[in-house]
């Protein structure tokens, strides 16, 4: 997937419409930020991480789905 000028929600939607763990966006305030970038469509974890570091986020991982920013058991 490419992706220019995108905002993190957008972003987030076609890795859960095509991916297997769904990934949230915990922080409203995060959701319209912008990015550029090209990820496999399976890596949604991969896309979290970068995301995460960019923004200085926590990042948490479950099982079934990815929580970028909020801190909770687990974060990373």
């Amino acid at each position: 997937m490419i992706f220019v000028n995108r905002t993190l929600i957008d972003v987030v939607m076609d890795f859960n419409r095509y991916g297997a763990r769904m990934i949230i966006v915990a922080d409203p305030a995060l959701a319209a930020k912008t990015f550029v970038g090209r990820y496999p469509i399976n890596h949604g974890e991969l896309f979290a991480r970068d995301v995460c570091a960019y923004l200085g986020v926590p990042l948490t991982l479950a099982d079934d789905h990815i929580v970028i920013g909020a801190r909770a058991a687990g974060a990373v």
